[in-house]
């Protein structure tokens, strides 16, 4: 797709028929063709980890908590690829920010979907905490 924008003193276009007559005559408001604009829309991507309960009391080793985990997408047929991903973990109440994950970069020689992250804080048993995970694809569509 190619984009190309009117001024201000071009007048509405047509609906139907006559859209060459008004091209033509509006020309002069016409900017310069930008350059190639392609879209491609993805389903919205499911994160999937592995290993962390949902409620109750886990058997985790204190300190270090690993997050492993998959990215697929809602349609199965998509075919993007994660680029990187970063990892914040909340405290329950007040969604106090208690760690925030560099920047985690994919390798991208095997175009794996994988998410792995050691949590560096020390979790108290009994508490609850809130864990979320930005990813951003290889075409840059980011979601949290």
């Amino acid at each position: 797709m190619q984009l190309r924008f009117t001024g201000v003193g071009a007048s509405n276009p047509p609906s139907g028929s006559g859209i060459d007559n008004w091209l033509n005559s509006n020309l002069q408001y016409f900017s310069e063709w930008s350059q190639v604009v392609l879209i491609r829309g993805i389903s919205r991507p499911v994160i999937t980890l592995t290993g962390l309960p949902s409620s109750g009391v886990s058997n985790f080793r204190f300190p270090e908590v690993p997050i492993s985990g998959t990215v697929t997408f809602e349609n199965r047929n998509d075919t993007e690829k994660l680029q990187s991903y970063q990892v914040f973990l909340y405290t329950q109440s007040g969604y106090s920010l208690l760690e925030t994950s560099d920047m985690i970069y994919v390798n991208m020689d095997n175009y794996t979907n994988e998410i792995k992250y050691n949590l560096k804080t020390e979790l108290q048993v009994g508490s609850i905490y809130v864990l979320k995970i930005q990813i951003v694809t290889s075409n840059l569509y980011t979601f949290a």
